[in-house]
């Protein structure tokens, strides 16, 4: 499979991990305003990236016990800002990723988030592993340059 322009290959950028590369984006339904939820579908299948797509699906499902252990500020003026209430041990030490395309995207899709959800339905992983993520809308993936800057800017804001 080439990656030069793979529009259904995706990849979540996790704030203090490598980035876990989606085979396929199977679908989506995302959050139609800051502090709401969506979810993206990801099928993991042997695709002949450097990472073997078991060894990407494990690091995605880690997030399970950690998803939604978040609390969300109205700050004033407008906007959303986050605290995490976990105890420090998800993958990277974060539920804040950047889920965007694997290719540059020029029509700029892609979105800041907190992993609020993580639901599992692989039944034969050696084959293929379905998953489907669900986010917390922070913000679009443009208007933070990197995870430091999103943090700076959003989050323990409302404590």
């Amino acid at each position: 499979m080439s990656q030069n322009q793979d529009t259904t290959a995706w990849r979540i950028d996790p704030a203090g991990s490598d980035v876990i590369e989606m085979s396929i984006l199977l679908e989506s339904q995302p959050a139609p305003s800051i502090g709401t939820t969506g979810t993206w579908s990801f099928k993991l299948v042997p695709d002949g990236r450097t990472e073997p797509h078991i060894d990407r699906y494990e690091r995605l499902v880690a997030y399970q016990d950690y998803a939604g252990l978040y609390a969300l500020h109205e700050p004033m003026g407008g906007g959303v800002e986050y605290t995490e209430t976990h105890d420090g041990q998800p993958p990277g030490g974060s539920l804040l990723v950047a889920l965007r395309p694997a290719d540059w995207d020029s029509t700029g899709r892609g979105v800041w988030g907190l992993i609020a959800g993580v639901d599992d339905s692989t039944e034969v992983p050696e084959q293929q592993c379905l998953v489907d993520v669900e986010l917390a809308y922070l913000a679009q993936l443009g208007d933070y340059s990197d995870t430091a800057a999103v943090r700076e800017a959003l989050e323990n804001g409302g404590i």
